[in-house]
């Protein structure tokens, strides 16, 4: 019997695992294009897909959230972990993915709930759609070191890991409600970026609720006509467009464009006229744009300002320094500080 196996394979590939899987291959394609189950309306990160995916076996994840099954067949269809699916009107979010034997990409997509709005430290406007899981203790509030703090509520945000949503840290505030008129508004404690590191991964950003601030806080329109809430607002480019034409010039003095960890930092402002003269008499006003301006300790000397870093998470990060005469007759001095540990 075996003899008749070895000589049926001679007209064949020499390798047999090589083979079956050729086979299974063709098996595959074919019952993928038997399946009743694809879906023609859907996009992966926003593109078509080469060859439309089957979805299937949609269930209940919990009360709240619905989850879904998805296979694709064509290389260029193969999605990873973050990656987010618009399906029937609303987006989903991949959370598991395995590839069978290189015959099929295979993975769980979780339907998004919240869309999510913020300003980076540049002033860009930034948006996220992510799975909104309330996770209150005992529903009657959060227990933390023994202590019950009522009227207060927590949630967990998942989203896709990228270059924005990676910087999300505390103090970052998010107003998320549906209702326009008084939004509850909630603060940053946590931001998990390695429990789920696969593909593109994911952020589990924990956020509790905070209070607003009217005066920071805005109600923006989109260009869609949708209005949202941004905490935090800042116009991305505080340079006016008369700045060319105004007499007194602001500049920035500085020794390193860097702020040590641990050591005190100097700027220095410096106002001169058109001809290059220094006014000694204009008294600066100084803006630092930034997602941690809590974490930031600040003195204003005369014509200085002294800027501390002491938290050593924001090894790395930046922030922009801002620099125009107080009563707003000079042009916008700005500059990126980045902070940088001294060992």
């Amino acid at each position: 019997m075996f003899d008749s196996y070895i000589l049926g394979r001679k007209h064949i590939s020499s390798n047999p695992i090589k083979e079956m899987r050729r086979i299974k291959a063709k098996q595959v394609d074919y019952l993928y294009d038997l399946s009743a189950d694809r879906e023609d309306d859907t996009l992966l990160n926003g593109k078509k897909f080469v060859r439309t995916p089957r979805i299937f076996d949609m269930k209940k994840k919990d009360e709240v959230h619905t989850k879904i099954q998805v296979e694709t067949v064509d290389i260029n269809d193969r999605f990873v972990v973050g990656d987010y699916l618009t399906y029937q009107g609303c987006e989903w979010i991949c959370v598991h993915q395995y590839i069978f034997h290189d015959l099929y990409c295979h993975g769980e997509f979780q339907k998004c709930n919240t869309e999510i709005f913020w300003l980076n430290r540049s002033g860009k406007l930034c948006s996220q759609w992510c799975v909104d899981i309330n996770s209150t203790q005992y529903n009657s509030g959060e227990f933390s070191d023994n202590t019950m703090r009522l009227g207060s509520s927590q949630h967990q945000l998942k989203m896709q890991c990228n270059h924005e949503t990676v910087k999300i840290r505390s103090p970052k505030r998010f107003l998320i409600d549906k209702d326009i008129e008084e939004p509850t508004c909630y603060k940053v404690t946590q931001n998990d970026t390695s429990s789920a590191n696969y593909g593109k991964g994911l952020c589990l950003v924990t956020i509790y609720e905070s209070g607003r601030n009217t005066d920071k806080d805005k109600l923006i329109t989109l260009e869609d006509g949708r209005k949202v809430w941004v905490a935090d607002y800042f116009e991305a480019n505080s340079n006016t467009p008369d700045d060319d034409k105004k007499d007194i010039l602001s500049e920035i003095k500085y020794r390193y464009k860097k702020s040590f960890l641990g050591r005190k930092s100097i700027f220095n402002a410096v106002f001169k006229d058109e001809a290059g003269n220094i006014l000694q008499d204009v008294k600066p006003k100084w803006e630092i744009v930034s997602d941690f301006n809590d974490a930031l300790y600040i003195e204003e000397t005369g014509s200085e300002i002294h800027i501390l870093v002491s938290d050593q998470k924001l090894e790395g990060e930046q922030f922009t320094l801002k620099l125009i005469s107080d009563d707003g007759t000079s042009s916008t001095a700005s500059i990126v500080i980045t902070i940088e540990s001294l060992t």
